[in-house]
């Protein structure tokens, strides 16, 4: 999956703004890139070092577990980190990330009025703008950004589901490790810079597993005449095989006009060649579901 960052805004055409999917958090201060480097999960200081890339990193319990999932940029104009994550997280995750500062010199911002814009284009490559409502040249009419940006975020979704990302949610908090939901696909663990939050468990998980994954994310698609009757499950729900046995768990659910997709974080099982074995059916809430197809995301 690519990622860009747009600094300057010429068109608005074809990209989204929805406060209820995405907002904006900043990092500043003498500390931010130690204080950040000692939290998440990927090498922060290289964002000063390649100016406009986007990372795509989490923040982690001592257990390894994902509280949060971000794109980060760093702006070096304004001398702060910009956090994009979903927007139901957002107050949550300050309050808790909060209570780590304690007498560094950095300051977590709820940034309202910077609007993350996101567009996708047709090399598939995802672009970002954080659009400042204040400081725009349209800055008289900004305040209503229906003005100017779609709400839309079908499409967005569905490349997610296409490229195996996983956004984390209010109700996803720490359910998963990193490579649950392969964040190792988009260079979202770092295992050389030190320690940070969760780092010993998701080290230690790394280096055990020697290639393979005991649980990993896999999108499936499900034709929809031939689902039962329609009804998408509650997130999360386990997911049960023809033994009744828990293999996993549904953690997003994506419809389009012709299919519905899951994507589920379940045990994988391989053949004496360490590919991994497919799945025919999968029991959700007592309904069948019959895999059309389905897509394995894991390194």
């Amino acid at each position: 999956m690519k990622i860009q960052i747009l600094n300057e805004l010429n068109n608005t055409e074809n990209f989204v703004y929805n406060e209820n999917f995405l907002q904006v958090i900043s990092i500043c201060g003498d500390n931010a890139e130690t204080f950040s480097q000692g939290q998440f999960t990927t090498d922060i200081k290289a964002l000063k070092r390649e100016p406009n890339k986007v990372q795509i990193s989490a923040w982690c319990n001592a257990k390894g577990r994902i509280i949060a999932n971000f794109f980060i940029y760093f702006d070096s104009q304004q001398n702060k980190y910009f956090l994009i994550l979903s927007a139901d997280l957002i107050d949550d995750f300050i309050l808790k990330l909060q209570k780590f500062i304690l007498r560094s010199k950095v300051k977590l911002n709820k940034e309202n009025n910077i609007f993350p814009l996101i567009k996708i284009t047709d090399e598939n490559t995802l672009i970002l703008n954080l659009f400042d409502s204040k400081n725009s040249k349209n800055s008289n009419n900004s305040n209503n950004s229906n003005n100017f940006f779609s709400r839309d975020i079908t499409n967005i979704r569905k490349f997610f589901f296409q490229n195996g990302f996983l956004l984390i949610t209010k109700n996803l908090i720490e359910l998963f490790t990193p490579q649950m939901i392969n964040f190792e696909n988009f260079n979202g663990i770092c295992y050389t810079k030190g320690c940070y939050s969760g780092q010993e468990v998701i080290a230690r998980t790394h280096y055990l597993q020697k290639g393979q994954a005991k649980r990993g994310l896999v999108v499936f698609s499900f034709d929809i005449p031939k689902h039962i009757d329609n009804q998408t499950p509650n997130i999360p729900n386990n997911i049960l095989n023809e033994n009744s046995e828990v293999i996993g768990e549904v953690a997003d659910v994506f419809i389009d006009e012709n299919a519905l997709y899951f994507m589920a974080v379940i045990k994988l099982t391989y053949d004496e060649n360490d590919n991994i074995l497919p799945l025919q059916t999968l029991y959700i809430n007592n309904q069948i579901f019959y895999i059309e197809t389905q897509k394995n995301y894991v390194l």
